[in-house]
């Protein structure tokens, strides 16, 4: 088995050691990974540097359709969720706000339903975009502009 340096065995010490840990994910913009007695793993990374990895490998896929009455929808088949409008525009706006509202309620109640949990990833992309940039920067997150 590999043994790596940024293996912190033990809650208790790696409660100890946090200040000094951030202080080396920030100076090194590595990680650090920390183990329970009973072999449970977290990670502790920085926030951007997680955030830019999963949109790297995690890249959403909006479909849009021109609807018969000319407006716009645009679904986004990872979150499950879409957004309508008589413009591109609009439509674009309301999947935003769409994808916003789902986050919300992905962690109040939809993360404990088996076909939402595996959306966990994309939901922290949403959130992330969102704490950078606000709506513009799920807006870009999602449509790629």
């Amino acid at each position: 088995m590999l043994e790596t340096h940024n293996i912190t065995r033990g809650i208790a010490k790696a409660r100890d050691e946090f200040p000094s840990i951030v202080r080396g994910i920030e100076q090194r913009e590595d990680w650090q990974i920390v183990e329970r007695r009973d072999g449970f793993r977290v990670l502790v990374a920085g926030y951007l540097e997680m955030f830019e990895a999963l949109s790297e490998c995690r890249r959403f896929s909006p479909q849009v359709n021109k609807n018969a009455s000319g407006g716009f929808s645009i679904t986004l088949p990872e979150l499950a969720v879409h957004g309508e409008g008589e413009s591109l525009d609009e439509a674009a706006d309301d999947l935003v706000d769409s994808a916003l509202e789902y986050a919300e309620d992905w962690h109040s109640f939809l993360g404990q339903a088996p076909n939402h949990a595996r959306r966990r990833w994309w939901v922290f992309l949403v959130e992330a975009a969102a704490l950078q940039n606000g709506p513009d920067g799920v807006r870009r997150l999602i449509l790629g502009e």
